[in-house]
């Protein structure tokens, strides 16, 4: 019922608190080569006496047989979402084979993307009941579960073969197989083995997972099954697991929340546990911030290119009683730890969730004379790091590709050197008004002073001819335009810096790309 493996499954280090299954039932705590298998009945059986958390290490097990008349087929389940009058689409997440996407999940990235908005992808949707409308797809699936099987979302993942989604972790949860296979990579709550294995495969894209994985050694691989339709899977909480869709399939099942979890005895369990250490950091923040902080620090030395954890601990760091350096020091790491792991996409998505952050360091401590040059310092850090990864795909550069979804007036905030569309001159200047191809054009400090069009104003004290220097483009009044030394330069240009920071990324949403992710207003195509 379940492929062969080439890493064993491994239960808790320490006792569970939670009654035990019977024998039969109970999840080998020694290495083998496949899960254990449950019948339906004897599933049922566990469940309904012990609960889920029993199970200290994923099982496999039959499907009840009425579960097959839940959804009878992709085919059907993508008719009744594209029907208005039987729910219509829902909200969904299409991004989850990047492995940092996987990181946030769906509930983090704020793709604003509605089943089925593109079939071509891994779509995969987890509503908790109470959010569920009766008449929707996901409401209808939920009332269709036997209620011993309810956890308190459900979950729905339809793919169409070769995707998936990248090495995570969750509460418990469960996934039934309608349609299709499954392959599926599991580790134990500590995850790879070796500093090795886990950079290896941590920030691994689902399409690459496989190779990954040969590439290691035999005893460093994680535990492969491969799920067959009818067949119910089941993981523990705090268990690493990646998937990648054989063929096409229809996924239905149910998932608890982390804040339904005893994390005092998963961490006690497992204190190996990254997710774990997270976890408990975000319990006691408020009531133990050095044990808090620690704790965060702990997480991240076991899981270094977790950008969730990372993220995380700088808004804990926000709001807290540290001292700026500190703060501004830990924006520094992050951006130094992207710029060595991730690619450019990725980079962009680790902005996503900086850029507000950043704002909300900058305008607090803005306001006060000492502290103002920490604000000026991470503005600039993070608007130099942003040009850096764009420069190339601005209007006028060689490989402009930004989309025409970019509002023109984030555009207009920008001055930087490109070859000027007018007179093919390359200097200082700005984007100006879309042509007949609604694409914008570049045109230098020049030309705009003769056409008349706008006038640009840079601050006496920033050199016109640095290359590369983001600018501020706004009245005089304003007077600093970059991040300057001075304690008046600060307070003037930061807030303005925050606003436009947030006004292009902060309230964006996810767009997807052909090449990656990029989940910001400006979407780069191929």
């Amino acid at each position: 019922s379940s492929s062969s493996s080439s890493a064993a499954a491994q239960s808790a280090s320490s006792p569970s608190r939670l009654p035990q299954p019977s024998q039969n039932h109970q999840v080998s705590p020694k290495c083998s080569h496949t899960l254990e298998h449950l019948s339906c009945s004897e599933l049922r059986e566990v469940v309904l006496s012990h609960g889920w958390g029993s199970f200290k290490a994923p099982i496999t097990f039959d499907l009840p047989a009425d579960f097959l008349g839940i959804m009878p087929s992709r085919k059907v389940l993508l008719q009744m979402a594209m029907e208005a009058q039987r729910g219509g689409s829902f909200p969904t997440a299409t991004a989850l084979k990047d492995p940092l996407a996987a990181q946030f999940g769906p509930s983090m990235l704020g793709e604003d993307r509605r089943f089925p908005a593109d079939m071509a992808e891994n779509c995969f949707t987890q509503l908790p009941a109470p959010q569920l409308a009766a008449t929707s797809v996901p409401g209808q699936i939920w009332e269709s579960l036997p209620e011993w099987l309810r956890c308190s979302a459900v979950v729905l993942s339809v793919g169409p073969g070769g995707s998936g989604v990248a090495f995570h972790k969750h509460a418990p949860a469960w996934l039934g197989l309608r349609e299709g296979r499954k392959r599926w990579w599991l580790y134990p709550p500590d995850g790879p083995t070796t500093a090795e294995a886990y950079d290896a495969l941590a920030l691994c894209p689902v399409a690459d997972l496989d190779s990954k994985v040969e590439s290691l050694p035999f005893q460093d691989r994680p535990l492969e099954v491969i799920q067959l339709e009818g067949q119910g899977l089941f993981v523990p909480a705090l268990w690493w697991h990646a998937t990648l869709d054989l063929e096409p399939t229809l996924g239905i099942g149910s998932q608890y929340s982390m804040g339904e979890v005893d994390i005092h005895v998963s961490l006690e369990e497992h204190p190996g546990s990254g997710f774990a250490l997270y976890h408990m950091a975000c319990e006691v923040h408020k009531s133990d911030e050095a044990r808090a902080m620690k704790l965060f620090e702990e997480a991240l030395r076991r899981e270094p290119c977790n950008f969730y954890y990372a993220t995380n601990q700088l808004l804990f760091y926000l709001n807290t009683a540290c001292h700026p350096r500190t703060t501004m020091n830990l924006f520094d790491d992050i951006l130094a730890q992207a710029s060595k792991s991730l690619s450019r996409m990725q980079k962009m998505l680790v902005l996503r969730f900086l850029v507000p952050i950043a704002c909300n360091f900058a305008e607090w401590h803005a306001v006060h004379t000492r502290l103002a040059k920490y604000s000026t310092a991470v503005v600039k850090s993070l608007w130099d790091y942003t040009f850096a990864l764009v420069a190339d795909v601005l209007p006028g550069k060689q490989d402009y590709c930004l989309s025409r979804r970019l509002p023109d007036w984030v555009l207009a905030e920008l001055i930087y050197p490109a070859p000027c569309w007018n007179c093919g001159v390359e200097k200082l200047g700005k984007v100006g008004r879309s042509g007949i191809d609604k694409l914008p054009r570049f045109i230098c400090e020049t030309c705009w002073h003769i056409s008349r069009r706008s006038k640009i104003v840079r601050s006496k004290s920033t050199p016109s001819s640095t290359p590369g220097q983001l600018l501020f483009a706004g009245k005089r009044d304003n007077c600093t335009r970059g991040a300057g030394d001075a304690v008046d330069a600060a307070i003037s240009s930061v807030p303005r810096a925050a606003s436009a920071f947030a006004s292009a990324f902060g309230r964006a949403a996810c767009p997807r790309t052909h090449v990656g992710l990029l989940p910001l207003s400006w979407e780069i195509v191929d």
